[in-house]
């Protein structure tokens, strides 16, 4: 009963395409050029692809304060990209399948590739390159806006794929998981300000920490995630430590 309702409804989309997918001519075939053609370029797009999203993934360092609306903002923005940017990249495949194959259920979008583009191959080739492109910048504004989950700074290949050892030996002397003890200092009077928010953040944005100082000024974290060199700590709206002074204690203080 459901069904009988509502294809009275959905009968204007579906003329249009399916109007367009019994007007494809042969014409919309492409030559043996066209394919190596697309197939070279297609390879270099994708390289040129990895090598920006490999950098994006690697993006490190102390992420900036944002508001919630801001946030909220950027990551439907990043929701639209990548929706949007995977949407052309899979249509551009479907086409290559409609053409090579003749498959009548994507011939209407060979059409509309044709209308706006005079080559088709240099159509194909455009949206998949659109699509990658918005794809990299909603992924971009997902590592901006949340901090990249997957990348540590330590143990990081240099070019000659071996890492840093001047970074390798402080993580080995560092303890994993460690307790972080913090002193906050006011930075004209140079007192201890008690009952202040600290928050420890790791650098990638990943991992963030907040508790109170106590009446000497001092924060302990416990059971820290990482190694303490990934973090740096700051007092709540003083991120540039403009006001306030944050020295980490050694563990021997």
């Amino acid at each position: 009963m459901f069904n009988h309702r509502i294809t009275p409804l959905l009968l204007p989309f579906l003329i249009q395409p399916v109007t367009a997918a019994q007007e494809v001519t042969p014409t919309a075939a492409l030559t043996i050029q066209d394919y190596f053609i697309i197939l070279i370029a297609g390879i270099l797009l994708l390289g040129f692809f990895l090598a920006i999203l490999k950098r994006i993934f690697y993006r490190a360092g102390a992420e900036i304060e944002q508001s919630s609306v801001v946030y909220v903002v950027g990551m439907l923005f990043a929701f639209i990209f990548v929706a949007a940017g995977s949407l052309l990249f899979i249509s551009s495949i479907l086409i290559l399948i409609a053409i090579g194959a003749q498959v009548a259920t994507f011939q209407w979008m060979v059409l509309v590739l044709q209308a706006y583009f005079s080559s088709t191959s240099v159509g194909i080739l455009a949206i998949a390159a659109i699509g990658l492109i918005l794809f990299l910048v909603g992924i971009y504004l997902v590592v901006s806006l949340q901090g990249n989950p997957f990348f540590n700074p330590y143990g990081t290949p240099t070019r000659s794929r071996m890492p840093p050892k001047i970074e390798r030996d402080e993580v080995e002397l560092e303890p994993l998981n460690p307790t972080l003890t913090f002193k906050v200092l006011d930075r004209e009077k140079d007192d201890p300000l008690p009952d202040v928010k600290v928050i420890l953040k790791q650098m990638n944005g990943t991992r963030v920490y907040t508790k109170y100082t106590e009446f000497n000024g001092e924060v302990t974290f416990y059971d820290v995630h990482g190694y303490g060199s990934e973090y740096f700590a700051y007092v709540e709206g003083d991120d540039r430590r403009e006001k306030f002074r944050v020295l980490r204690k050694k563990a021997s203080d």
